[in-house]
């Protein structure tokens, strides 16, 4: 639909950052893995990765050995 109205507008959709939002479960690496993996398939290019308080002891080194690192 991004596509469709920057067409109508005259802009380049490739011009346009896409980004998202997506919740981080403790408890359920996989499927935040899964769920980067659709968004880089659906064109995402910016992806935020929101953790929930209270925050674990090591969470950024948990996210970025267990949800980046993997699915980089």
């Amino acid at each position: 639909m991004l596509d469709r109205f920057c067409t109508e507008i005259g802009r380049d959709p490739a011009s346009v950052t896409r980004s998202i939002h997506l919740p981080v479960p403790y408890d359920r690496p996989d499927d935040t893995r899964e769920a980067i993996a659709e968004a880089v398939n659906a064109g995402f290019g910016h992806i935020i990765l929101g953790l929930a308080s209270p925050y674990p002891e090591g969470v950024a080194h948990w996210v970025a050995d267990e949800i980046i690192g993997e699915s980089a």
